[in-house]
């Protein structure tokens, strides 16, 4: 059962230690790291040997119930929230911590024009952020003209809806002939990883 964004309440817990109890709300990072490869050892658990992913592995958040075992636990994927109002907004904790990451991995400069390319959650994501680390320019650029009128709440400068034309060419039409410094993906296109 996929799922692999959730939050949600323990029904039950058997933890010796007592950690978590019946009614705590927590979120749940979906990659498992073993905590015993090589990679693991040197710290880039993103990157373990033995990766376990809830979702694919094992069912995930769509399902009634999840069982979170030792290697779940043991991994440090289960938080503990403060606030219990808004579960929905913690479910984002995921997909809002690989845009840090990726940011953190390819910063922003001052001024610089930054590319997204799709027009989903992420997208929205690395515009505040982008905007937060001194974008001067953001230029969105989306396959679907629903998505692309959806990601407008992030206030982009530029959408452009890659159907119509060559994407390539309004980038550069919009930034005077001289492109974007960091060009990111937000969408699982093979041919936009590519690009």
């Amino acid at each position: 059962i996929t799922g692999h964004e959730f939050s949600g309440t323990i029904e039950e817990s058997r933890t010796r230690k007592g950690d978590f109890v019946s009614g705590d709300t927590v979120v749940v990072a979906p990659t498992v790291p073993c905590m015993k490869c090589r990679m693991c050892r040197k710290g880039f658990y993103e990157m373990c040997e033995n990766l376990m992913v809830i979702g694919y592995d094992c069912d995930g958040g769509f399902a009634e119930y999840c069982a979170i075992d030792r290697k779940i636990l043991g991994g440090g994927c289960v938080v503990k929230t403060e606030d219990s109002n808004d579960m929905e907004l913690f479910a984002l904790s995921e997909p809002l911590s690989c845009v840090i990451n990726c940011l953190e991995l390819t910063p922003v400069t001052e001024g610089d024009t930054v590319v997204i390319i799709g027009s989903g959650p992420l997208c929205c994501f690395i515009t505040e952020l982008a905007r937060i680390g001194g974008a001067g320019k953001t230029i969105l650029i989306g396959h679907s003209r629903e998505k692309l009128d959806s990601a407008r709440i992030c206030e982009p400068d530029v959408a452009i809806h890659s159907g119509v034309g060559d994407a390539a060419e309004a980038v550069l039409a919009c930034t005077g002939g001289r492109g974007a410094e960091l060009v990111l993906t937000a969408c699982p296109s093979p041919e936009a990883q590519k690009a």
